[in-house]
């Protein structure tokens, strides 16, 4: 008998642009990645960063 793998389907996460105000460094990230910087700071710089620094994109739908 062999391994079956069920898929699972995740609901889409929102994508940001996010801009530090301290260094400027630019990404693309989704919603985790969000909080985990609002909680621990740019990746780049350590700074804090507010709510402000990201921006939400809308992407086509590729159905």
């Amino acid at each position: 008998m062999g391994n079956t793998c069920v898929a699972t389907h995740m609901p889409p996460t929102q994508t940001h642009s996010f801009a530090c105000p301290h260094c400027r460094r630019t990404i693309e990230l989704d919603d985790a990645m969000k909080a985990t910087l609002v909680q621990t700071g740019c990746v780049v710089c350590g700074c804090p960063v507010t709510e402000a620094a990201f921006t939400p994109l809308t992407h086509p739908n590729t159905n």
